[in-house]
């Protein structure tokens, strides 16, 4: 298992369908890329919250916070393709959504295709394969930023030229989206979190945020009352263009809300966290 040790989550508070869960900020000693591929992972805490079918870790080093979420569902795939997959960061431990950053995109058709057909044999998490690798000149994606009383929501490079960095990969079914974020405070043109290693911060997970005209458009293509399939024609597809009569679209998940807290690890003792 390259991803570490995995641990079962449970939600620590249940209100109006939000989680609330505790997962511990490991030290990373090297800055990572956030590209999507999880060797930068290998030796971190996975927690698995099974209920939702998606694994997260977290770590830091003195400059930035890094994130990581996998799931092995094309639904959900699908809809943070449309919808986003959405960070809040409150750096004080709250559940104030004052800072977010938003990606839109990840697979292309064929990479959908050949995930969906790895998910239906494999549980999560798989270790990383080649075969399954991100392609992005066949991807359309878009990173966006937004600060109360700073920035509205606008676009910014997933390069981290701009602060925040995001990447997308597919490991053998399981897609993998990576981010990494600013500790320091925001500044003009370069947006950060404003907190410093052994503070307390709250990151907000939001999937599958789709508006009803796309319902409407993705229940277009299944069978059953509404949908082109006919009455009793078609099925769910699986998105990988077999789903049946009506046509293959999977049905869009409900939008998911989940928070985390975690405390940012500090610096070892024998590491200048300086540098």
């Amino acid at each position: 298992m390259s991803m570490g040790v995995l641990l079962l989550l449970t939600a620590a508070t249940l209100l109006a369908g939000c989680k609330t869960i505790e997962m511990e900020s490991q030290w990373s000693a090297a800055e990572m890329k956030a590209d999507g591929r999880t060797t930068d992972w290998e030796l971190t805490l996975t927690g698995f919250l099974e209920d939702e079918g998606i694994a997260l870790a977290v770590c830091n080093d003195a400059q930035r916070l890094y994130f990581l979420v996998r799931h092995n569902d094309p639904r959900w795939a699908q809809a943070i393709r449309r919808g986003g997959l959405t960070l809040w960061l409150d750096a004080k431990g709250g559940k104030n959504k004052q800072f977010m950053i938003r990606y839109r995109g990840g697979h292309s058709r064929t990479e959908l295709g050949l995930a969906a057909d790895t998910s239906q044999r494999r549980k999560m998490p798989p270790p990383f394969d080649e075969r399954f690798a991100d392609q992005p000149q066949n991807r359309k994606e878009k990173f966006t930023c937004y600060q109360e009383g700073r920035i509205v929501e606008k676009g910014i490079p997933v390069d981290g030229s701009e602060g925040p960095a995001a990447g997308f990969a597919i490991q053998q079914g399981i897609f993998t989206y990576e981010f990494s974020i600013p500790l320091q405070e925001s500044a003009v043109r370069y947006y950060g979190i404003g907190a410093e290693p052994g503070q307390t911060i709250s990151i907000g997970v939001e999937r599958g945020d789709i508006s009803r005209d796309e319902l409407r458009r993705a229940g277009q293509g299944m069978g059953g009352p509404g949908g082109r399939g006919g009455r009793g024609g078609g099925r769910i597809g699986d998105g990988t263009g077999r789903g049946g009569r009506g046509g293959s679209r999977p049905m869009p998940p409900e939008k998911q809300e989940i928070w985390i807290k975690t405390i940012l690890a500090a610096a070892p003792a024998d590491v200048d966290a300086s540098q």
